[in-house]
C-alpha cells in the first residue's frame, strides 16, 4: 500500500517545490539589481552635476587618482549615442526586474524570462570586462561604483544560472514573446524617460550657471559698494602685456589693482596679475579673464576651446590670463591627492616655453595632445614651436627661477580656496567647473556693458560652419606645403560602370581597398595618401612626425575634428539609418565638414587610405565610434579586402576630375541569396583551396581570428558537425583572418580542429561575406548560393545551423 508521502508529485506539487527552490535566488536578484540600479542613478546625477553643474563637484567615491569614479564616468567611454552609459544601465536593471517578477511564476513562461535574465545579465557582464580593462589599460584608475555595478551583473548572472537549475528543464519550448515584450516596455520606458530628464536637466543647469553666478556676482557688488568688504579694490588686477612687462601705474602701486590675492565675498576674488604671468590682450582692457588650470585635466580642456573661441571674439578689448594650478603633490603641496601624473611637468614645460615668448604656442600643443605628455613628446612640442632646445633643456633641470611663478599661483589659488580646476573668473567673478563659451561670454558682455563699451555684434564664434550651398565641382583643392591636390568632397558612391563618383545625397558605396582602388582609377582619380587624406580632415599639413610613413598615427596639427579641434555632439553622423542599417546619405550632416568644404571625415563611414594593400588602413571611424572617429585615427585590423557596411572611401587626383556618371544603387554580396564569387586561398596544410571545390556539396564557411575566445569554443563543435553530416555531402571550411598567418596557424594548432582551414592574411574573402564579427558563418549550397548567415556562438546557434544544413540535405 502507497503511503501519501510516497505518492508522486503532482504538477502543481512541482511548481510549488520549484518555487520554494528558487524564492531565495530570486530575491537575491532584487537586491543586486537594487544596489546596481543605485550605483547607476548616483553616477548618472554626479555625471550631470559634474559636467555641467553650477558648483564644483566631487563625487564620494573619488579616492584619490587611483580610484576617482569622475575621471571613468565623465571619460569619452562613459557616454554613448550622446548620452551617459548610466541612462542605458538603468533601464537594462528595470528590463531584468520586470524579467525576474516573470520568473516567479516557474512555469515555461517563468523559465524563458529567467533565461533572459541570464542572457542580459551575461552581456551586462561582458560590458563590465570592457570598462574594466579601460580601467586598467587606458585610464589607470578605478572607480567603485561602476565595479559595484558589474559586480551585481555578476551576481545576477550566477543566481539566474542556478535559478533555472532548480527550474529543471522545461516541459516545451518556452514562449518568450511576452517577457521580451515587457522587457523591451520596461526598459525602453526608463531609457526615455532618462534620456528626456538628462535633455532638461543639462539645459536647466546651463541656466542655473547663469543666474546664478549673476545673483551672486550681484550680491557682490552690492557688498563692495556698502563697504562690507576687506578689501575695495575689486577684482582689479596688475596690467600687463603679453610680453609681461609691468604697466607703469601698477609699477607705482596703483590701489585699483591688488598686490595678492584675497576673496572679497563667496562669488568675488581680487587676483592680481604679475610680470611671470601669461597673457594676451590689452594692458587696459576694461574686462580681464583670468582661468587656473591643470594642462592633464580633461574639463580643462573642454574650457580650454571655450575659451579659444571667445579670445577670437574678443581680440584686442578683453584681457586673457592663463595661471596653473596643477593636481599633483609633487609641486602642489596644497592637495590632498595625486590626479595628474603628468601635470608639474606639463606646467613646467609651459613656464619655460614662457621664458622664451612661446607660451601661449606650448599651451595650445599641451592642450591638443593632452593624451601625450611624457618627457619625450614635451620635448618634441618644444621643438616643433621652435625653442632653443639647449636653453628648454637648462630650464627643464633649473630648480630656481622657472618654477617661482609656477610657485607663486599654486599659493594665490590656495590663499582663495581653489582647490580644482578648472576655475575662471571674469573681472574676479568665479566660475567654477568647465563652463560654456555662452556661459562665460555673458558675463563678458555685462562687464563691457558697465565699462560703457560697445559689445561685439556677432555671436560666440562656433567652430562648425553656418549652412551654404555645396561646391559646385565633385572636388576641392587643397595645399600642402610644397604641393596642392584634389580630393572628393563627399564619400565615394559609384556608377553603372564601377567608376567612382562624389555625390551629395548618394550611399557611400561599401567597399574593399581592392575595390575602392579599382572605382578610383576607372574615374581617372586614385586612392589618397595618408598625408592627403589628414591634411584635408585637419585644415592644415599634416606631418610624419615618427617617420613611419603614416600621418594618421602622430601629434595633431590641426583640428582633432573635422569640423572644430574638440568633439560637438550631432555634428557627424553617429547612427546608421533607423529604416536600412546603412550609413547615411552622403553630405545629410552639414555641420560635419573641413574649411574646404570636406564632408563627412568623421563617423558615417570609414574609409580606406593609401596607394598600397601593404600600407592600407582605415580612416576616420565609422558612426559607431562617436567621439573617437577623428582626423588622426588609424584602423588596420583587417587586411585591405575587408568591406561591410560602415566601411567606404573617397578619392584624390592631381587635377580636378568632373564626376563621370551618376550614382546607382549596388547590389550587395555576401547576403542571403546571393551567388558566392570565385574564390582562392591557401591552406595552412599548403597548396590551393578555390571555392569551385564547394560545388555539389553544402560547405558552411565559418570566419575566426586567434583573439576570438568564441571561436575557439566553435571550432571543436563544428569539427563534430562535419562528422556527423560528412557522408551526405556537407563540409566545413574555417578560414583564419588575422593578418599575420603565424597567428592563424598557431590558433589552428592550439584547438586542434580537423577541417580544413584556408589564410585570409589581406580579408578578401572576410570582404566577400561581408563580415563584421568573430566568429561569422555562412551556409553555402551545392550551387554556391548563400542560405543562412549566422554571427557569433552560442547555445542557439548550432542547433539554428544544423535545422538549416537539415534542410538543405
Amino acid at each position: 500500500m502507497t503511503t501519501q508521502s510516497d505518492a508522486p508529485q503532482s504538477a502543481d506539487d512541482a511548481q510549488i517545490s520549484a518555487s520554494a527552490s528558487t524564492s531565495g535566488l530570486v530575491a537575491g536578484i532584487w537586491i543586486a539589481l537594487f544596489i546596481a540600479a543605485a550605483a547607476a542613478v548616483y553616477l548618472l546625477r554626479a555625471y550631470m552635476f559634474k559636467t555641467y553643474g553650477a558648483e564644483a563637484f566631487e563625487s564620494v567615491c573619488n579616492f584619490g587618482e587611483s580610484f576617482n569614479c569622475d575621471k571613468i564616468n565623465t571619460s569619452e567611454y562613459g557616454k554613448l549615442g550622446g548620452f551617459p552609459v548610466t541612462i542605458y544601465a538603468l533601464g537594462t536593471y528595470v528590463a531584468l526586474a520586470a524579467l525576474n517578477w516573470l520568473g516567479t511564476t516557474h512555469d515555461d513562461r517563468g523559465r524563458g524570462a529567467m533565461r533572459l535574465v541570464q542572457v542580459g545579465s551575461g552581456v551586462a557582464v561582458a560590458f563590465g570586462a570592457f570598462l574594466l580593462y579601460v580601467m586598467v589599460a587606458i585610464e589607470g584608475t578605478f572607480c567603485v561604483f561602476c565595479m559595484t555595478m558589474d559586480a551585481m551583473a555578476v551576481v545576477v548572472l550566477v543566481l539566474s544560472t542556478m535559478a533555472l537549475k532548480r527550474m529543471g528543464p522545461a516541459e516545451e519550448k518556452p514562449d518568450i514573446n511576452r517577457a521580451v515584450m515587457m522587457a523591451f516596455i520596461a526598459g525602453g520606458a526608463i531609457f526615455s524617460l532618462g534620456t528626456m530628464w538628462h535633455d532638461d536637466t543639462k539645459s536647466a543647469l546651463v541656466s542655473e550657471q547663469i543666474e546664478r553666478a549673476a545673483a551672486e556676482f550681484k550680491e557682490s557688488e552690492a557688498a563692495v559698494a556698502a563697504g562690507k568688504t576687506a578689501d575695495k579694490a575689486g577684482a582689479g588686477a596688475a596690467a600687463v602685456d603679453n610680453a609681461g612687462s609691468n604697466n607703469a601705474a601698477a609699477s607705482a602701486g596703483d590701489a585699483s589693482n591688488p598686490t595678492e590675492a584675497r576673496k572679497i565675498t563667496d562669488s568675488l576674488y581680487a587676483i592680481p596679475v604679475h610680470a611671470d604671468d601669461a597673457v594676451v590682450g590689452p594692458a587696459d582692457a576694461a574686462v580681464t579673464v583670468i582661468e587656473y588650470a591643470d594642462f592633464q585635466c580633461s574639463y580643462c580642456k573642454k574650457l580650454f576651446y571655450a575659451v579659444k573661441t571667445l579670445k577670437e571674439r574678443y581680440k584686442g578689448q578683453v584681457r586673457f590670463v592663463f595661471k596653473h594650478f596643477p593636481m599633483n603633490t609633487i609641486c602642489n603641496k596644497t592637495i590632498k591627492n595625486n590626479r595628474h601624473r603628468f601635470a608639474c611637468n606639463a606646467a613646467l614645460t609651459a613656464e619655460c616655453a614662457r621664458r622664451q615668448g612661446k607660451f601661449w604656442p606650448m599651451h595650445d600643443m599641451l592642450f591638443k595632445n593632452q593624451h601625450r605628455l611624457k618627457k619625450l613628446d614635451r620635448d618634441y612640442y618644444a621643438h616643433t614651436i621652435g625653442l632653443d632646445m639647449a636653453v628648454y633643456k637648462d630650464c627643464m633641470r633649473d630648480r630656481g627661477a622657472p618654477r617661482a611663478n609656477l610657485s607663486r599661483n599654486i599659493e594665490e589659488a590656495s590663499k582663495i580656496g581653489i582647490s580644482a580646476t578648472p576655475r575662471t573668473f571674469v573681472n574676479g567673478k568665479l566660475l567654477s567647473g568647465a563652463v560654456s563659451a555662452e556661459v562665460i561670454d555673458h558675463f563678458i558682455e555685462e562687464e563691457l556693458k558697465k565699462a560703457g563699451q560697445k559689445t561685439k555684434d556677432t555671436p560666440v564664434i562656433k567652430h562648425a560652419f553656418p549652412f551654404k550651398e555645396p561646391p559646385k565641382d565633385a572636388m576641392v583643392e587643397i595645399k600642402l606645403e610644397k604641393r596642392s591636390f584634389w580630393i572628393d568632397v563627399w564619400e565615394a558612391s559609384l556608377d553603372k560602370q564601377g567608376r567612382a563618383v562624389s555625390m551629395r545625397g548618394t550611399k557611400p558605396a561599401n567597399a574593399s581597398w581592392f575595390e575602392a582602388r579599382a572605382a578610383c582609377e576607372k574615374a581617372g582619380k586614385r586612392m589618397c595618401t595618408s598625408e592627403e587624406w589628414v591634411s584635408a580632415c585637419q585644415g592644415v599639413p599634416a606631418k610624419d612626425d615618427d617617420g613611419d610613413g603614416n600621418f594618421a598615427n602622430d601629434y595633431v596639427e590641426g583640428n582633432q575634428f573635422p569640423y572644430a579641434d574638440y568633439y560637438e555632439e550631432g555634428y557627424c553622423h553617429v547612427q546608421a539609418d533607423s529604416r536600412t542599417g546603412e550609413p547615411q546619405p552622403t553630405g545629410s550632416a552639414n555641420q560635419c565638414r573641413t574649411k574646404t568644404d570636406v564632408y563627412d571625415m568623421s563617423g558615417n563611414v570609414a574609409e580606406w587610405v593609401e596607394s598600397t594593400p601593404e600600407k592600407a588602413f582605415l580612416a576616420g571611424g565609422d558612426y559607431r565610434a562617436q567621439d573617437k572617429a577623428h582626423c588622426v585615427r588609424a584602423d588596420d585590423s583587417f587586411g585591405p579586402g575587408h568591406k561591410n557596411r560602415s566601411i567606404g572611401f573617397r578619392c584624390c587626383a592631381d587635377k580636378l576630375v568632373p564626376n563621370a556618371g551618376k550614382a546607382v544603387e549596388k547590389k550587395l554580396s555576401g547576403v542571403v541569396g546571393a551567388k558566392v564569387p570565385p574564390l582562392s586561398a591557401t591552406l595552412t596544410t599548403g597548396g590551393t583551396w578555390s571555392s569551385s571545390e564547394m560545388k555539389g556539396k553544402v560547405t558552411f564557411l565559418t570566419f575566426f581570428a586567434s583573439w576570438c575566445s568564441p571561436c575557439r569554443r566553435e571550432l571543436p563543435e563544428l569539427d563534430k558537425l562535419a562528422a556527423k553530416y560528412a557522408d551526405k555531402g556537407f563540409q566545413v571550411i574555417a578560414v583564419g583572418v588575422d593578418t599575420d598567418d603565424d597567428k592563424a596557424r598557431g590558433f589552428v594548432q592550439e584547438v586542434g580542429t580537423k577541417v580544413p582551414v584556408v589564410l585570409d592574411p589581406d580579408a578578401k574573402m572576410l570582404g566577400q561575406f561581408r563580415v563584421h564579427n568573430m566568429p561569422t558563418g555562412v551556409l553555402v549550397d551545392r550551387s554556391l548560393t548563400i542560405r543562412h548567415k549566422q554571427v557569433g556562438y552560442g547555445t542557439k546557434t548550432l542547433p539554428e545551423l544544423e535545422k538549416a544544413i537539415a534542410k538543405i540535405l
